[in-house]
């Protein structure tokens, strides 16, 4: 219970100190559209599945729609992840293989980082846990399929690498299952729930769809270093990783279900560090899976060496987690509503904002142009007019008419400079020079600033 509260309190810090990751702003921003009826892929673009923005509606509606709402709603989904491994190992198990399942959670506090920030790992990380649940567990075969079904819907659905673990963890299933006629039952049932998932989200928009969740990730020409990737990958959660790889041998043995849940994850592992945009964080929904498959076999191993042994080995391998502590900037939340309440007080509420952060507009509940829904992630030179404005994004022509118009009444952007609109999307080249020294002379002739803090600044229009 000690490392579950800690846990708690761990991502309630990282919730008020974590630093900013950029993409937060622009699933805030997702949310507030669909809670206003819009669609993502038709409506506006998105690069992620669609079931997050609508899955968060109900937390922000309570929590409120600004950057520590988003957080908190990761930190719900976070913990009630763990509170369901912790329950289920505790009534499966013993509550030492539940508090081992923690631990190893708490000896990961760069995977706590990412799961509280406002992106999808939190959602996902409950989805795959969900998924593990129902292949491992000895129930009903029936409703196993029906969890591990919807688990593997939304999870994907709102995160689409978690694919490279419930493709795998599919197939196992259809494995152990009896008798050919409920296997096709459910490869017909799955069938049926991916379609209709397919068909809700492109929302007859099939080119929109296509591009946003696939075509604008394999157009990228931003490659990371893969050796780098793969050093950051250690250092996240390295407990972890040791256990893993200390336990495989008992993990591979003969109960069939934890060993196909344990190559799954394995898999989903490889998959989701392969992709040549691959960032190690990709891994963090996977977290939370492989710690409850882990922590039976990590608490049986550790339970037949002495005491003056496994203590001081516990204690080494929580302590490698902190090589690698969490980014924070303590003054973030503060200056995201800083920022939010000076626009609000020098703008009206149905007044266009344009924004290079969406956090701060989609705080405020001012319109924002359709096609910066994403953000810095909205503007390309990689297309043409025409191409671009159907794929529901701005060439710089297109940008510099929307600062130009009157009716935009506010520019958000960021002290960081390239977090501002200074790459072409999707390939994540830098703007032409002329392009941005022509945004920069449009937004100088037309705007001035008129409020500034540590991450951001508020430029109003010239009177």
């Amino acid at each position: 219970m000690f490392a579950v509260l800690a846990l708690a309190a761990l991502g309630g810090y990282l919730v008020l100190n974590g630093a900013l990751n950029t993409d937060e702003g622009f699933y805030l921003l997702a949310s507030r559209l669909v809670a206003n009826g819009f669609r993502p892929y038709r409506d506006f673009g998105y690069t992620q599945g669609p079931v997050l923005p609508y899955v968060n509606v109900p937390w922000l509606a309570v929590l409120g729609y600004n950057l520590a709402g988003l957080r908190l709603a990761s930190l719900g989904w976070t913990l009630i992840t763990v509170t369901l491994g912790v329950w289920r190992l505790r009534r499966r198990a013993s509550w030492a293989v539940a508090t081992t399942f923690a631990v190893l959670l708490l000896g990961a506090p760069a995977w706590m980082e990412f799961a509280v920030q406002g992106k999808t790992y939190g959602f996902s990380g409950l989805a795959v846990l969900v998924g593990v649940i129902a292949l491992t567990s000895r129930g009903r075969l029936g409703w196993r399929w029906v969890a591990f079904i919807v688990a593997a819907a939304l999870g994907t659905g709102a995160r689409y690498p978690v694919a490279g673990f419930f493709i795998p963890a599919w197939a196992g299933l259809i494995m152990l299952t009896p008798g050919w006629r409920a296997r096709m039952a459910a490869t017909m049932a799955t069938a049926l729930c991916g379609g209709l998932l397919l068909a809700w989200a492109a929302a007859g928009d099939w080119e929109n769809f296509y591009y946003w969740t696939a075509g604008f990730h394999a157009l990228s020409t931003f490659v990371f270093s893969r050796r780098e990737q793969f050093w950051y990958f250690l250092l996240f959660a390295p407990a972890l990783w040791i256990a893993s790889g200390l336990m495989a041998g008992r993990l591979t043995g003969r109960d069939r279900p934890i060993r196909i849940a344990y190559l799954a994850l394995l898999l989903g592992l490889v998959a989701n560090l392969a992709g040549h945009t691959t960032y190690a964080e990709y891994v963090f929904p996977l977290v939370p899976a492989l710690a409850f498959i882990v922590a039976r076999a990590l608490t049986g191993w550790l339970a037949g060496l002495r005491r003056s042994v496994a203590v001081p080995l516990t204690v080494a391998l929580l302590a490698c987690a902190w090589i690698h502590p969490p980014d924070l900037n303590p003054n973030l939340l503060r200056n995201a509503r800083d920022a939010g309440a000076f626009l609000q007080a020098h703008v009206g509420p149905q007044d266009v904002v344009a924004s290079s952060m969406p956090e701060i507009p989609a705080a405020t509940g001012n319109p924002v142009p359709l096609s910066l829904a994403m953000g810095k992630f909205g503007v390309t030179e990689d297309f043409d007019a025409a191409q671009a404005e159907r794929l529901h994004m701005a060439t710089p022509a297109a940008l510099r008419a929307l600062l130009r118009d009157p009716t935009t009444k506010a520019l958000v952007l960021s002290t960081v400079l390239n977090w501002n609109f200074f790459w072409s999307l999707p390939s994540y080249r830098w703007l032409s020079e002329q392009a941005r020294g022509e945004l920069k002379q449009t937004v100088t002739e037309n705007y001035t600033v008129g409020y500034a803090n540590a991450d951001y600044v508020v430029l109003l229009r010239r009177p």
